[in-house]
């Protein structure tokens, strides 16, 4: 088939320089197009920008380009709000492509919309709030119904920005503050949602009338190098949960008719959700929490320094080398009870076919502190760059970097 891969070029150019750092690169797009041409397509690069109209107009007039590989997760000239834009576009040109729907996208990328639609549906997700940039400061009324600590994000970004350890707040003050910077910096509603402290799920699936679940994977959160220690001999760190029984692992959840393949072995893989990362010292992953004394915040005194949240931030995602990126590692198959796994495979499949998720996408679930699993987000077109999670939940599944392409490209062909 002759291939268009269409993709964003993301450049260290805006006003926030941070927010850019560690995805400005091409790794996704380079490792997609070489495996198409291995496999044997006649594929070529499209960057998402103000020159892609006319090979892609030219293509579909004339019956040139087959399928649009989509890729242009951030948008299009870098406006993540784009993106649902250009999926459009090709639609409207008769152009397949892989990945969700234009209405799928622009709803996901909404997280306050997406909480409102799993609650409908009965889909357990954090409580929250949105707050409006026209909205008064915030006051305790306002969140009598949330229980610290929260978290605040930004309603409408993508990737982790805006996404920080300063995003966890304990007290109404840091609240407002909190609020206040993410919609003067974003210019957008903040969303205020109570922190889940338990541990967190990353679940891929692929396909759209037939799905496949890839094995479970956890991040495995441990403390930053450098962090400095209470004076009780340990680190300020939520209270720590029973680990799962060991050897009994994840696997895959077929849902309709699925290829079979031996799973890898339950192991720490050097990959982030959306991002890879080098492989840290495997002293570090033996326990999904921090091996040193832990204790609760509400055993922090007045003075203390706030608590280190196991979250994957910005720098834990993007930023290859620093503390909190070697501290957010991830292990898949996860290791995990058979009852929490048919839990969690269950929420995110109907968390898929609720928002209209296509071809692939990954549901984030973080348990609370009584066990229980709520959806983070619901992530349409994630990374499948080689070493991002995607691809090594598939690899864990016995599928090949090459197979897994294949299975999208076979799903986006599917009429629906």
């Amino acid at each position: 088939m002759r291939i268009a891969v269409l993709h964003s070029e993301v450049v260290c150019s805006n006003a926030y320089p941070d927010d850019v750092a560690g995805r400005d690169n091409t790794d996704m797009m380079d490792d997609v197009l070489s495996a198409l041409l291995a496999m044997g397509h006649d594929a070529f690069p499209v960057v998402a920008d103000r020159w892609m109209f006319e090979p892609l107009l030219r293509g579909a007039h004339r019956g040139e380009i087959d399928l649009v590989f989509n890729l242009s997760d951030d948008g299009y000239e870098q406006n993540v709000h784009l993106e649902p834009h250009i999926a459009a576009f090709l639609g409207l040109i008769g152009l397949p492509c892989t990945g969700s729907d234009p209405l799928c996208l622009a709803t996901c990328l909404d997280k306050h919309r997406t909480k409102i639609l799993l609650r409908s549906s009965g889909i357990p997700t954090p409580n929250s709030i949105l707050r409006e940039p026209t909205d008064r400061p915030i006051t305790a009324d306002d969140v009598s119904d949330l229980t610290f600590p929260l978290m605040v994000k930004p309603c409408r970004e993508d990737g982790s920005i805006g996404i920080r350890q300063t995003s966890v707040v304990e007290t109404l003050e840091d609240l407002r503050a909190r609020c206040g910077s993410v919609m003067e910096r974003y210019r957008q509603p903040a969303l205020v949602e109570e922190f889940m402290e338990g541990r967190e799920f990353n679940i891929g699936i692929l396909g759209r009338d037939e799905l496949r679940v890839l094995p479970v994977s956890e991040i495995m959160f441990t403390t930053p190098e450098g962090l400095e220690p209470t004076g009780d001999g340990g680190i300020v760190w939520p209270p720590p949960f029973p680990a799962s029984p060991s050897g009994v692992s994840s696997s895959s959840r077929p849902v309709g008719p699925s290829p079979s393949g031996p799973p890898s072995p339950s192991h720490p893989s050097p990959y982030h959700p959306d991002a890879p990362y080098p492989s840290p010292p495997s002293s570090s992953l033996s326990s999904p929490r921090a091996s040193h004394p832990v204790r609760s915040p509400s055993s922090i005194a007045p003075g203390d320094d706030p608590p280190y949240r196991p979250i994957v931030s910005y720098e834990g995602k993007w930023i290859e080398g620093c503390p909190q990126y070697l501290a957010t590692m991830a292990r898949c198959p996860a290791e995990v009870d058979p009852r929490l796994e048919r839990e969690l495979v269950s929420i995110a499949v109907k968390a898929y076919r609720l928002l209209g998720v296509r071809d692939y996408g990954r549901i984030d679930i973080r348990l609370d502190c009584d066990g229980k699993p709520h959806v983070l987000e619901v992530n349409p077109n994630p990374d499948i760059s080689r070493k991002a999670g995607l691809a090594r939940m598939a690899e864990a599944d016995g599928m090949r970097y090459e197979d897994l392409l294949g299975h999208i490209i076979r799903s986006a062909r599917t009429s629906t």
